[in-house]
């Protein structure tokens, strides 16, 4: 006759069997909840506001140390439509407005829209969400124009957005490699970084439009494919160092 275990008993095998594979650097206890417990949505608790804090301190004491003057961003939580300077927003998830240099993280569509398609919103994403985000900020510090809305023709800014795109998932690699180093964010969350990048590629959010019957947008407004995207951040993330980051 077999004998059947309630799913946590079989979680603590899993983890007492697989302890011997957790690198020794890692944080044996925050491995051993992530394996044992279920999925929290990692856009809750405050941890937005902690992550954003701390990005944001590394590129304000990257920019003292390279004698550049650095402005703070904001960063605004909300659920549905919110106003900003550049216009109304709602569904979009996060974005960088850089008319009022503010990062906005629609918290419903993390808790809803995300969760539907993916799961639960892991501490991987809202690394990689903030870091991008908040790489757009940088790019501001350094060239506000880009952000003007009148220093381009519309053509040439057609052209320019997916380098922007680019540019800022190689800064949100260059913070990782330092958050790796310093300990604040662990090395197996880094890594996903490539892939969430690569996820959010025209091309393979397209693919996932159709794949739930849906006819994606066209639009001339493009952000970079998949393996672009993926790409650029992977550049930053191994090389740790800002100024390869010129798409």
């Amino acid at each position: 006759m077999s004998t059947k275990f309630p799913p946590w008993a079989a979680r603590l095998v899993a983890a007492l069997i697989l302890l011997t594979a957790v690198p020794a650097q890692a944080d044996l206890f925050q491995y051993c909840q992530d394996l044992l417990l279920p999925p929290r949505n990692a856009f809750t608790d405050g941890r937005v506001e902690a992550a954003f804090a701390r990005i944001q301190e590394y590129w304000r004491t990257e920019f003292i140390e390279r004698g550049w003057p650095y402005e703070p961003a904001r960063l605004v939580l909300h659920s549905g439509v919110v106003d900003s300077a550049c216009g109304a927003l709602r569904n979009l998830g996060p974005i960088y407005c850089g008319l009022d240099t503010t990062v906005y993280i629609d918290l419903a569509y993390f808790t809803s829209e995300w969760i539907e398609m993916f799961g639960p919103p892991d501490l991987a994403l809202l690394n990689y969400v903030l870091a991008h985000e908040l790489g757009h900020h940088v790019q501001f510090n350094r060239r506000p124009h880009l952000f003007s809305g009148n220093h381009y023709t519309r053509s040439e800014m057609i052209a320019l957005v997916p380098r922007v795109e680019m540019q800022a998932d190689c800064l949100a690699g260059v913070y990782l490699h330092y958050a790796v180093k310093n300990g604040d964010v662990r090395k197996s969350v880094a890594q996903k970084a490539p892939d969430l990048a690569y996820g959010f590629g025209d091309d393979v959010m397209d693919l996932r439009s159709l794949g739930r019957g849906v006819q994606p947008k066209k639009t001339e407004w493009e952000h970079g494919s998949g393996v672009q995207r993926s790409t650029w951040l992977s550049l930053g993330l191994t090389s740790g160092d800002l100024t390869g980051c010129e798409p």
